[in-house]
């Protein structure tokens, strides 16, 4: 309402993150974790080789400063705890190799996803798991005993805590959860997360999950519960937009869509080789002039030199305007 809307244009639907679905791995009932840990586990990890005596605890969307941490953590917890395994799944894959030094340092082997091979990796003594290829996290959430939630040890807001909940997974973040502040929030709340602040009550924290299943089975149980309570707001949003009888005016050839996937492909960097090189570097150029052109005709519109105009087509803008997290993806599929 600060920046000029109306009190009775604005609906409150709810956040859309908890709307979250699962259409590749086991469904939520099939993830659920039992009070000993071992249902549902015997023979549903071996693309890791791990057997059911063996714990896995996967950091997700780990970013730079973060796997110092961990692996520190993870090396005196497996003086303890012989059978707990490490996956890293680092925010951006690029990564990896960056990734795989400093788990060298720490005195463990280097294990990328990409290179698995059935039954074997595990069974070496010292190998951290690296994921190093982009959307299988959330299939590795449903494999996981402990999941910790990167960028939140540092200043980058942490990520998604409702993926591993939605396996029923007890999940561990950092002080810095601000990118999820409600989510984080309700979840403290209910007893459904557990947040720490140093790296020694980060081990503490694991170590605390791995000699009690049954605490570590009932935080899991309270994120989902919460979850599937919170449940509906993309259904609610798309109810609001149809209700505003928007028609629509968008009509695309079929002949037209090879060439819109070809480069939305390219865009998005799914097509490799140097031709697609060739193509996106006056791509890289062009978009640069495009951010130049958009600031500049905004400012024409703030310094009143562009008049404004009440579009005759409907327009649905998804966004946010200061906090990332607020689920415009699930949004737009659900539309499109």
């Amino acid at each position: 309402m600060k920046l000029g809307v109306k009190e009775d244009r604005i609906f409150l639907t709810g956040n859309m993150k908890f709307d979250i679905q699962d259409f590749s791995g086991p469904t939520p009932a099939a993830a659920s974790v039992s009070t000993n840990g071992q249902e549902g586990r015997a023979g549903s990890r071996p693309e890791l080789g791990l057997d059911g005596e063996e714990k896995l605890l996967v950091a997700g969307s780990t970013h730079s400063g973060e796997e110092e941490v961990i692996l520190g953590v993870y090396r005196k917890l497996i003086r303890e705890f012989p059978a707990l395994r490490l996956l890293v799944a680092p925010r951006h894959p690029e990564r990896s190799r960056e990734v795989g030094k400093i788990v060298k340092k720490f005195g463990f082997e280097s294990r990328f996803i990409s290179e698995s091979v059935q039954g074997v990796w595990a069974k070496e003594d010292k190998s951290v798991f690296i994921l190093d290829t982009i959307g299988k996290l959330f299939h590795f959430y449903s494999l996981a005993d402990i999941v910790f939630i990167g960028g939140s040890l540092i200043k980058k807001g942490g990520q998604n805590i409702l993926e591993p909940a939605f396996f029923q997974k007890p999940v561990i973040c950092g002080p810095h959860m601000f990118n999820f502040r409600d989510i984080t929030n309700l979840l403290i709340a209910q007893g459904a997360i557990i947040q720490i602040n140093t790296e020694e009550e980060l081990k503490e924290k694991i170590k605390f999950l791995l000699d009690n299943p049954q605490e570590a089975a009932d935080i899991g149980r309270k994120a989902r519960d919460l979850l599937l309570q919170n449940r509906g707001a993309t259904r609610r949003n798309l109810e609001k937009i149809k209700s505003l009888n928007f028609e629509s005016g968008l009509d695309i050839s079929p002949a037209v869509m090879p060439l819109r996937k070809f480069f939305l492909d390219l865009a998005q960097d799914r097509r490799r080789g140097f031709v697609a090189l060739s193509l996106r570097l006056p791509l890289y150029l062009l978009s640069f002039v495009y951010r130049l052109l958009v600031f500049l005709i905004a400012w024409c519109y703030t310094c009143g030199i562009f008049s404004r105009y009440k579009s005759t087509a409907g327009v649905i803008s998804v966004g946010n305007i200061t906090l990332g997290g607020t689920g415009k993806t699930p949004l737009v599929e659900s539309i499109a």
